[in-house]
């Protein structure tokens, strides 16, 4: 390690051998946060303790016009003078910089100490009366301790705001779901009310969509046979059909055979009426009423049957 010296070049010191120890003692420079300015003003009961100045004004709420400034006890930076004059005093802190060797002085006191430091001055400093330094740094300590433990929980504070929020959020969100499933299965129950009386004519019950959280019902009410649950089914599609932008449906003739006649002979209307692209498949034509086979017969597309119909005119069968 390089030797250390204080002075000037014609007045220098190696204090690496001549005072080892204060070779250890003194630091880089360091600045002073605004919390131990508050702590070194406070120790000096905010008046100078050498020539009783104030340092802050009692109406000064703001520290933009310093009547202050921060120094050192022991010298940071000595000069030979000042090496001689404080040699085997009693030094504050483990270093120039700790937080025990600097006081709040004025500025004019300041100055003087910097360059010619008296023995009495200095034993006056570190034997400051006003407040112990070790009261201010545990107090320091302390607050420092207390403004972490406010911002944690602060922090605390806003987690658990944030969870209330999402939990706020995702009640929200299910209380807009089951609005817009109650507003969907209202417009699809109105609308298959409708198609119901076009078929029915009030004599049978329209089937009733509904949801629940995680389900859904579809029945019609006082009627559980075959022929009224496909009714409903194909009530539900014309209806889903109807109300949006779907542009076709599809019934096989299994769905559309479980009906009756004069039910289906309605339906048939229906499709016709529909602007949409309807496809069913159907056998057995001649089963149903005269109108109904006369609709199907206008509305044909692939007519298939035996001697040379079938679908590549061949049977497979």
């Amino acid at each position: 390690m390089d030797d250390k010296y204080i002075g000037t070049r014609n007045n220098k010191i190696n204090i690496s051998k001549d005072d080892p120890d204060l070779a250890a003692y003194l630091k880089e420079r360091a600045s002073v946060t605004d919390a131990d300015i508050r702590l070194y003003l406070r120790e000096v009961n905010f008046h100078c303790p050498l020539c009783g100045k104030d340092l802050q004004r009692k109406s000064q709420k703001k520290r933009s016009v310093k009547l202050f400034e921060i120094a050192h006890i022991y010298p940071n930076s000595p000069t030979v003078e000042q090496h001689l004059k404080l040699k085997g005093l009693e030094r504050l802190g483990d270093n120039s910089e700790s937080f025990d060797n600097k006081i709040a002085l004025c500025k004019d006191c300041h100055s003087t100490q910097d360059y010619h430091t008296t023995k009495e001055d200095y034993l006056k400093l570190i034997k400051n009366p006003n407040l112990s330094k070790k009261i201010l740094k545990r107090h320091n300590e302390l607050k420092s301790k207390k403004d972490e433990l406010e911002m944690k929980n602060d922090a605390y504070n806003k987690f658990i705001e944030l969870k209330n929020n999402e939990s706020i959020d995702k009640k929200r969100v299910s209380n807009i779901k089951d609005q817009q499933l109650s507003i969907l299965s209202s417009k699809i129950n109105i609308e298959m009310n409708r198609l119901n009386n076009i078929i029915y004519k009030e004599e049978n019950n329209a089937p009733i969509l509904s949801f629940s959280k995680n389900n859904y019902s579809f029945v019609t009410p006082e009627n559980t046979g075959t022929g009224i649950a496909y009714k409903g089914l194909v009530i539900f599609d014309i209806s889903v059909l109807n109300l949006t932008n779907l542009p076709i449906i599809v019934h096989d003739s299994f769905i559309l055979k479980q009906i009756s006649d004069k039910a289906f002979e309605k339906i048939l209307e229906l499709y016709i009426k529909s602007e949409k692209q309807v496809i069913i498949a159907i056998d057995k034509k001649n089963s149903y009423t005269d109108e109904t086979q006369k609709i199907l017969d206008e509305s044909v597309i692939l007519n298939l049957g035996s001697n040379g119909n079938e679908l590549f005119g061949k049977s497979w069968g």
